[in-house]
């Protein structure tokens, strides 16, 4: 008998990386939180174009499926997640991730994200000592995105206009302006 046979066995992938066992609880490193799921499935297919020789494996959760498929692919491990705000914590609640070591959350449309949700992820970003990156168009006044682009703070922060992105039609800008 040597100590190895006492440690937990894992397996491993085709590239040799190793994976917990089923119903094992996974640490996520990266978090990708949308508000809609077509976007977390847009965002879901850039990553597989971009990330596909990166090695890190990521996934998609979104409420409106079954969470069975989802917790399969969550039960293998990945290294990114890009999750619905619903999904994520229906999830959370049933054990099936654990938060602390994401090194990197990234929340698109922080305008619109509840202050609940960003009051909850913070003691997770204290204890990985990880980075928060809020994306948003000027989508309403309130709450801690607004709060914390316009305190004193020394934020990093960095204003692109979609006038200053040649990808955005000038036609479309002019209608998202007239249905807001």
């Amino acid at each position: 008998d040597d100590a190895s046979s006492d440690a937990p066995r894992r397996r491993r992938d085709r590239r040799g990386r190793r994976h917990g066992r089923p119903g094992e609880i996974h640490v996520i490193k990266a978090l990708i939180l949308t508000p809609t799921r077509e976007l977390a499935l847009q965002i879901s297919d850039c990553f597989a174009d971009y990330g596909k020789y990166t090695g890190l494996r990521h996934t998609v959760i979104f409420g409106g499926v079954k969470q069975r498929p989802q917790t399969e692919k969550l039960e293998r491990g990945v290294d990114i997640l890009i999750a619905t705000p619903g999904r994520l914590l229906d999830h959370f609640e049933r054990g099936k991730l654990l938060m602390t070591g994401v090194q990197m959350l990234v929340i698109d449309e922080a305008a619109r994200v509840d202050n609940a949700l960003y009051f909850a992820v913070r003691p997770m970003l204290a204890v990985s000592h990880g980075r928060l990156i809020a994306l948003s168009t000027p989508f309403g006044k309130r709450g801690w995105f607004y709060d914390a682009w316009h305190s004193p703070e020394n934020w990093h922060r960095q204003c692109i206009t979609a006038e200053l992105c040649p990808r955005i039609a000038p036609e479309f800008l002019q209608e998202e302006r007239q249905a807001l």
